[in-house]
């Protein structure tokens, strides 16, 4: 599922987006990001719902993984 969340880097916890707006119009700054539900950690606010997911979905890969 491309809106598919994976768990948090450093703790394993669920992920959740979250959506922000702000300014002086109902839809100025809209943004959304991704952060744990146990504050571990969230990412940079992105104008785009899927570009926010992809971003926190991106790992680096561990020692010795293959690509």
């Amino acid at each position: 599922m491309k809106d598919e969340l994976l768990p948090c880097p450093f703790c394993g916890g669920e992920a959740f987006v979250c959506t922000m707006i702000g300014g002086d119009e109902p839809m100025d700054n809209f943004r959304f990001f991704i952060y744990c539900e146990n504050g571990c950690v969230d990412m940079p606010k992105d104008e785009n719902k899927e570009e926010a997911i992809k971003a926190w979905n991106t790992r680096a890969k561990d020692k010795g993984e293959r690509e």
